[in-house]
């Protein structure tokens, strides 16, 4: 044979140690790459492990069946919760028209600013639709605990707080555009009693162990507090029916929801 003949052979046995090599390197680094996982996820389980342990030592009550055995029981009688629902089930939900009307009249007003007329005859309209809830509405002033029913699902995260949408009808359609009306009025001590409602209406959240929850009974609270501003910016109330409603902003004050809302949304994400 001619040597033109004998020279590509040894090209082709170069080509293939290389393929060789590579293959062996690619399995090598496929081999430790699965290690490393392996690895990864006995490390993370031993981590779980620990703080699992760590967990039950400092806190034995912390799944979501035993903090929700362990939540305040509150008296059929002082309950707001049955209330808000009865209130709820008596308000419609407004046209889409009619609810931009309303909303419009009570946007952007300054603690210290007096409605117009137009303002005034629009809240006042209103208020004529939803009257049969306005007393029962107001008599939350008298209940500042609740407990609402919660049907946990079992993944927990999909838990629907049905209540929650409950509060927001009442406040919308009942509490704001009547602290308005009763500030304007003149009727001080009245809206003080208003905002003292909307505390408590928060309230009724309790120990809920959700953050949104929690956020929600914050909210309320804020709103309270501008109310009280509100009625402040237009005249003096008696000091008695203010030192009411101070302890109990004092008395919210001293709930701290952060604990209950962090064991809560630790026990729904385990």
């Amino acid at each position: 044979m001619t040597p033109s003949v004998l020279s590509p052979r040894p090209a082709r046995r170069t080509h293939r140690r290389v393929l060789l090599a590579a293959l062996v390197l690619v399995l090598l680094a496929a081999g430790g790459f699965v290690g490393w996982l392996f690895y990864k996820d006995a490390a993370h389980e031993r981590l779980l492990r620990e703080a699992l342990a760590e967990t039950e030592a400092l806190d034995p009550h912390w799944r979501i069946d035993a903090l929700e055995a362990r939540r305040a029981v509150i008296p059929g009688t002082e309950n707001s919760a049955p209330l808000i629902q009865r209130i709820r089930a008596g308000l419609d939900r407004p046209r889409q028209n009619v609810f931009g009307q309303r909303d419009e009249a009570a946007r952007d007003l300054a603690p210290q600013v007096r409605l117009t007329d137009e303002q005034y005859q629009v809240l006042i309209d209103w208020l004529e639709q939803v009257e049969p809830a306005i007393r029962p509405t107001l008599a939350l002033a008298r209940h500042p605990r609740g407990r609402h029913p919660i049907t946990y699902t079992p993944d927990l995260i999909s838990t629907l707080l049905r209540h929650v949408d409950d509060m927001t009808m009442i406040e919308w359609q009942v509490l704001q555009p009547l602290h308005l009306v009763l500030v304007h009025e003149g009727d001080l001590a009245e809206a003080v009693r208003a905002c003292q409602a909307q505390l408590n209406l928060g309230r009724s959240i309790g120990d809920e162990p959700f953050f949104v929850s929690q956020l929600v009974r914050i909210r309320y609270g804020r709103e309270a507090v501008r109310g009280l501003e509100r009625v402040l910016g237009h005249g003096e109330v008696a000091e008695d029916v203010l030192a009411s409603f101070q302890r109990a902003l004092a008395e919210e004050v001293a709930f701290d929801p952060w604990p209950v809302a962090a064991r809560g949304e630790r026990a729904v994400v385990h």
